[in-house]
């Protein structure tokens, strides 16, 4: 295989990679209710995170469980010390 063929086929897997990056960050996003401030202040390590937790256990289609959730009413009282 030649230089150009070899940079060619890094080119499509950058692009497949970039592809499947895009639809793994939306679904990260689709779990979080502040879109904009999950992507201002996610780490790459909390998103990396995330992603393997996502092959154990994966995020239902619709359920939130994202860090900039609103905590229950019963957990704000437990942490107020009610």
């Amino acid at each position: 295989m030649g230089e150009a063929e070899e940079r060619e086929e890094r080119r499509e897997r950058h692009v497949e990679l970039h592809r499947m990056l895009d639809e793994l960050i939306a679904g990260f996003l689709m779990t979080r209710q502040d879109k904009v401030r999950a992507l201002e202040q996610t780490t790459i390590i909390e998103f990396m995170h995330w992603s393997y937790e996502q092959t154990l256990k994966p995020t239902e289609r619709g359920e939130k469980n994202g860090r900039d959730e609103e905590p229950s009413k019963e957990g704000r009282s437990n942490e107020e010390g009610d």
